[in-house]
């Protein structure tokens, strides 16, 4: 009897320490799933907060980069015609393309991102580390893809700034040789609209456009005709009723008064400059001429 009795304590004694084991492991599972629930709602923090940031990132480029687009777009238009060749402003336009790109993919990415951050500010409790660690790597993922958009935005805006500035520079160099050109120009004071009256006061050349129906003005050769510049590649300065920088591309046509009409005037240029040679009404020069500026 007595040792039936002692078995029987050992058995239950037995029955209440596994019974206490069973019940250890189950608080240690369950304390273990919060601390990683825990661990993992610390690194959506940490995701989220990354995700904000680049968010902020992108869109300040994206206002930066619409801002220097306005700036290169004006500084393009303002610099037509201005420049002495189009190789910066050609420049220009090519780098305006991947700014308009980089901008273009950033936009919707910028949105996305918007709605991924609303959806994991308020996470259902019942989720598993698994799921929540799921979330943060989505946030990561979107983070990252927005740290490259803002680069390849920043690296294109940094294009155009530099092609800016070239235009910039190249309406800055055309300005300087004008002013070269301007200093050692040859000088025409233009001073009257009109025909023969005003060719006979000899005050200088006369607009003769009307008359023409194109671009010409003329002086007589015993006035200061003679001294009117043929040569290509020299430059004169008109004032007065037309005015203006022009560069002279030689004797267009040589017309006889007697035998050609305004019919046979040249076409296409800028500006003619008539004058007789020696006086000589059958040999009209028309000197053609190029503005310049």
């Amino acid at each position: 009897m007595a040792d039936r009795a002692r078995r029987s304590r050992m058995a239950m004694v037995a029955a209440t320490a596994a019974a206490a084991i069973a019940l250890l492991t189950g608080a240690a599972w369950v304390g273990g799933q919060a601390i990683d629930l825990a661990n993992a709602r610390s690194e959506l923090d940490a995701s989220r907060q990354a995700l904000d940031a680049s968010v902020d990132g992108l869109d300040a480029s994206l206002d930066a980069a619409r801002t220097v687009d306005a700036d290169a777009r004006a500084a393009l238009d303002a610099a037509s015609g201005r420049t002495l060749d189009e190789v910066a402003r050609d420049a220009l336009s090519a780098a305006l393309d991947p700014l308009a790109a980089a901008s273009a993919d950033a936009e919707p990415a910028l949105a996305e991102a918007s709605d991924l951050l609303v959806n994991a500010t308020d996470l259902d409790d019942s989720l598993s580390p698994d799921d929540v660690r799921s979330t943060a790597g989505a946030l990561d993922e979107a983070s990252g893809r927005l740290t490259r958009l803002d680069a390849a935005l920043g690296d294109a805006a940094d294009d155009v700034r530099v092609a800016t500035t070239a235009v910039r520079d190249a309406v800055a160099a055309r300005d300087a040789w004008l002013e070269q050109v301007r200093a050692s120009a040859y000088r025409e004071h233009v001073w009257a609209a009109g025909w023969t009256a005003e060719l006979d006061a000899c005050q200088g050349s006369v607009d003769l456009s009307a008359a023409y129906g194109l671009p010409a003005i003329a002086e007589h050769w015993s006035c200061t005709g003679k001294e009117f510049p043929r040569d290509a590649g020299t430059y004169v300065v008109l004032d007065g009723v037309l005015a203006g920088t022009y560069r002279v591309d030689g004797v267009a046509a040589m017309l006889d008064q007697t035998t050609h009409t305004t019919a046979d005037l040249p076409q296409g240029h800028d500006l003619l400059y008539q004058t007789c040679i020696d006086g000589d009404s059958r040999t009209m020069a028309m000197v053609a001429l190029t503005r310049i500026d």
